[in-house]
């Protein structure tokens, strides 16, 4: 990948400890029409459903409900709600029956704390719809006569769809920032948008609306009317454009039967099967029986530009092995990806691999070691996170190196987070890796035991920028900003984008960050080429161009969960409390991974492999891998320990 302009790092500093304030939007009061029963419908979400004759509809119908006490079981709907549609506002001749849920957040049983009954959560999919179209919609409950207003959305071409318009941003809260956000992605246009995760920081607030955590009970206990305030302020925008979610670590929200995601999961169903129509499935784990992933990574496809992965950071007791669910779909789901008809693959999901803020550094690192690999063998092109309350842009990279045939990871969890200062939930991070912290010297600090979000914490160093922190800004960071915006990626044909990131400063067109990218060089990058390329890449690449540089060949993954990892120990002697990996080459082979083959014709550079991987990997006291993991009961003290930020 080649960006243009290109240059040295760059670090702005808009925002300091004195102005980094994003005041939370109070309660406000509930917008339901008293009449029809308060079966008006609100909330109004669409969510593409993987081709262009589907899209699915959610809405929300009557109040939800705190109430102390035991809390009764989700109400279940006895009448049926519909959606109606058609391609004129004064002809809506299609009807669909829409599937409605309901959810309990039971919070009594922690702490005799208030607990939260839900709205009536109605999911409808849209179906038949003509390619290329504006299409008219309203949904509602015929037999009380309850409707929404006629809203209209456009469907993607069934022929590629460039230019295509997406709309990124990460961390939205629910503040005066974020609606700052939601506004000006309304205005820009975006034909699609990714919400990577933490949306409406329900688990920041207690169970009377008050903002703050109680400690040792960070993520179990929340405010959930936030959730219904957040598809408010949201609905502005998700009416007539698909938003494509994902989760983040403020989604988990842990009960005492051990359900998780249970608000995003009732609220936010993506189409995880196509072939099927939305299906609310609670996900609940125990010590027996890890958690279920229903509904936290899916995929989707614009046609004949562009292949989306939403993956998850955070499953309940997963160590993120390639012996894993999500890592086998994964793998799977990019060997189906035609480039040829669909060149730019993209991938999403909440913590980064890639960042060079203090928070929150290396946190996913276990991930990253075992799926870096894989998106490097493919060919992925960005890969878009949040998490990180900042925004940073990344060159081209792979295990900490530049690397042009690398992915361009890009972080934008500036969307609005709600924080003050002194408050303990600070809006935006500001502080670089290379300005030190109190886990540089020793990250078993950061070894939380049990944690089973993540259960198993890795831990690398780099010893030519300082050890397992960094002393400078690695030179693969573009660019980093620590204020409020949104980002838009416009795909203009097969090989060219353009990426631009707007602070909230209402100059939408001002281009804070503007870039355009190249996935078509340097040549030498055969993973960008599909399976088949990858399969034979490293003895069919051809001599490298002298301004193209030597082909890095694929790098096989190394092996780092249930035991230490492969290879030879790097130059430079061992870091203190443990094993390194990776490195040392003798003879032109490479310990630690597959000798990829040289090459036909003998050229040097091109036999160069890609850059061994520098780990130094420990399983934190006492953790354990998902199958063993006694996780289990009212899990209250595991996510109090010591982090880097822990739960952003």
């Amino acid at each position: 990948m080649v960006i243009s302009p290109d240059g040295p790092p760059q670090t702005l500093n808009t925002t300091s400890e004195d102005n980094n304030i994003g005041p939370a939007i109070k309660e406000s009061a509930i917008t339901l029409s008293d009449t029809a029963g308060g079966f008006t419908p609100e909330q109004l979400h669409l969510t593409y459903w993987g081709s262009p004759d589907k899209m699915a509809v959610s809405f929300a119908s009557s109040n939800g409900m705190v109430v102390m006490g035991e809390p009764p079981k989700p109400p279940v709907a006895t009448s049926v709600a519909f959606a109606q549609y058609g391609t004129s506002e004064d002809k809506l001749d299609r009807n669909v029956t829409c599937v409605t849920t309901s959810y309990v957040q039971n919070q009594w049983a922690i702490k005799k704390s208030p607990s939260y009954v839900s709205p009536y959560l109605s999911h409808c999919l849209m179906t038949g719809l003509p390619a290329g179209s504006r299409v008219f919609y309203r949904v509602g409950w015929p037999e009380f006569n309850a409707w929404s207003g006629v809203h209209e959305f456009k469907t993607f071409k069934d022929t590629p769809n460039f230019p295509l318009r997406v709309g990124v941003m990460a961390d939205l809260g629910l503040s005066y920032n974020s609606s700052d956000t939601v506004d000006n992605m309304f205005k820009a246009k975006a034909e699609v948008v990714l919400n990577i995760g933490d949306l409406p920081y329900a688990d920041n607030f207690l169970p009377n609306g008050d903002e703050g955590t109680v400690k040792g009970l960070k993520y179990f206990l929340s405010y959930q009317p936030r959730w219904d305030m957040y598809g408010r302020m949201l609905e502005k925008l998700s009416t007539g454009v698909p938003v494509m979610t994902s989760t983040g670590n403020h989604e988990v929200e842990f009960q005492s039967d051990g359900t998780v995601f249970a608000a995003y999961n009732s609220r936010y169903p993506v189409p995880q099967d196509p072939s099927k129509g939305p299906n609310v499935a609670i996900n609940r784990f125990s010590k027996d029986r890890p958690s279920p992933d229903n509904g936290l990574y899916y995929s989707w496809e614009v046609p004949g530009t562009a292949h989306f992965i939403a993956l998850t950071s955070y499953i309940t007791n997963d160590t993120f092995s390639k012996d894993t669910a999500q890592y086998k779909w994964f793998e799977n789901d990019l060997k189906k990806v035609d480039r040829s008809k669909t060149p730019w693959l993209i991938v999403y999901f909440h913590a980064p691999f890639v960042s060079s803020y203090e928070a929150s550094f290396k946190q996913v690192e276990c991930m990253r070691l075992t799926y870096e690999p894989l998106m490097y063998k493919y060919g992925v092109d960005l890969v878009f996170n949040g998490h990180v309350h900042a925004y940073e842009r990344s060159k081209p990279v792979y295990d900490y190196k530049m690397n042009p045939c690398g992915p361009i990871h890009i972080t934008v969890g500036c969307g609005g987070k709600p924080g003050e200062p002194g408050s303990g939930l600070d809006a935006l991070d500001l502080k670089y890796i290379e300005q030190g912290s109190f886990y540089c010297e020793d990250p078993k600090v950061l070894d939380v035991k049990p944690n089973v979000v993540q259960p198993l914490r890795c831990h690398t160093w780099q010893p030519d920028r300082g050890g397992f922190c960094w002393n400078k800004q690695p030179d693969f960071s573009a660019f980093r900003d620590s204020d409020f915006g949104l980002a838009f990626l416009t795909l203009i044909n097969a090989s060219h984008a353009e990426w631009k990131w707007d602070r909230n400063d209402g100059k939408i067109d001002l281009m804070d960050d503007y870039v355009i990218f190249d996935r078509s060089s340097p040549k030498t990058c055969l993973n960008r080429l599909g399976d088949k390329a990858v399969e034979g890449a490293a003895a069919e690449a051809p001599p490298p161009d002298a301004d193209d540089g030597p082909f890095p060949a694929f790098a096989s993954p190394t092996q780092v969960l249930g035991g230490q990892p492969s290879g030879a120990k790097q130059s430079g002697g061992q870091q203190s409390g443990g094993q390194q990996s990776g490195g040392e080459q003798s003879g032109g082979q490479q310990s630690g991974g597959e000798q990829q083959q040289a090459q036909q014709g003998g050229q040097e550079k091109a036999q160069q492999q890609a850059p061994p991987r520098q780990v130094q990997q420990k399983e934190a006291a006492g953790t354990n891998t998902a199958s063993t993991n006694p996780f289990s009961g009212l899990l209250l003290p595991f996510l109090g320990g010591s982090g880097a930020r822990q739960g952003a």
